[in-house]
């Protein structure tokens, strides 16, 4: 195509993005956009109908406070289509998957929230300790930067949170009223771009989705265990230094529960007990993908086929390093 013909293509289509109000999500791949994107994007909840709630007076404040965070300098900075791309393709994996395992599900969070509370994606999972009851619930935070003082800034927010008592709350989101625990994920933008062809189907995905479920799984389980960590180390229940391993805290939780639930606030007793639960949840979830699949591939880098690349997660090397 011409210069001059894909300009104009490109024009309309950020046109028709624009008229189907699209253009301030727009991942920049129409197709993408066309198959996923506009599918998730009108599942964003919308805060103008939660009038009853706030009154539209605080809404408008709301969507104001947002609106000059969304057209600051450092906000345009850290944006790029392909966040949005990451944040789509997520939502997809995790909502219409089934990527967590076959009961779980995810939705997209406001604007607002997204943009306030640092929470992109709302996911359910059965609680293993009661499965007929109330699901598990838990936000994440996507990002695609691989600046490293953003990536620190995002993950060192939830601690910053926890230590002081204060979970992460949506504001704009029917049915969940209680806080809940927030974990970060970061993949890299050219990994978004293989899982986004994945999705639609433009190669074989079995394999890379496999891929991206296992270490999707792994990260959840090893920021949640960092979190229970974090906490019984607040209140020294454990002491500095004590590192445990993903199963040395999911044993010394089940033997001292109620020591824990009497040393600490019952909201940060309830954090542990969710990542707790997920963790035990997604453990299961991985040994049934391991054994259906014998073990998961390493994901082909189609740049260069006699390398590969396995994906990690962004995330994963803040919290080694």
């Amino acid at each position: 195509m011409r210069g001059a013909d894909y300009l104009r293509s490109r024009n309309n289509y950020l046109d028709r993005l624009d008229r189907e109000g699209l253009i301030d999500y727009s991942s920049g791949d129409e197709e993408f956009d066309r198959e996923i994107g506009r599918k998730w994007h009108g599942l964003r909840p919308d805060e103008n109908k939660f009038s009853h709630l706030y009154g539209q007076e605080e809404i408008s404040e709301d969507l104001k406070r947002i609106n000059d965070i969304i057209e600051s300098d450092t906000y345009q900075r850290e944006r790029d289509p392909i966040a949005t791309k990451a944040e789509y393709a997520l939502a997809e994996g995790l909502g219409s998957r089934g990527w967590l395992g076959p009961e779980s599900s995810a939705r997209i969070t406001s604007k607002f929230d997204d943009i306030k509370a640092g929470a992109d994606l709302l996911i359910t999972l059965p609680d293993p300790e009661d499965p007929d009851g109330e699901d598990i619930i838990f936000v994440v935070d996507i990002t695609t930067s691989q600046d490293c003082h953003i990536l620190d800034k995002k993950i060192n927010s939830e601690f910053s949170r926890l230590s002081k008592n204060n979970r992460t709350r949506l504001k704009y989101f029917r049915g969940v009223k209680k806080p809940v625990n927030r974990y970060i994920i970061g993949i890299a933008p050219a990994q978004v771009d293989e899982l986004a062809g994945a999705l639609l189907g433009r190669f074989a995905s079995e394999e890379i989705e496999d891929l991206v479920r296992l270490e999707l799984m792994e990260e959840l389980i090893y920021q949640a265990g960092k979190q229970i960590e974090f906490i019984l180390k607040n209140y020294d229940v454990i002491k500095e230094g004590e590192e445990k391993s993903q199963e040395e805290i999911i044993n010394f939780f089940e033997d001292n529960r109620a020591a824990i639930q009497k040393q600490i606030p019952p909201e940060l007793f309830e954090s542990i007990r969710a990542s707790y639960a997920l963790i035990v949840n997604l453990l299961e979830q991985k040994e049934i993908l391991l054994e259906n699949k014998k073990g998961v591939p390493r994901l082909v880098n189609r740049r260069n086929p006699l390398e590969e690349e396995p994906v990690h997660y962004l995330t994963s090397f803040r919290q080694a390093a």
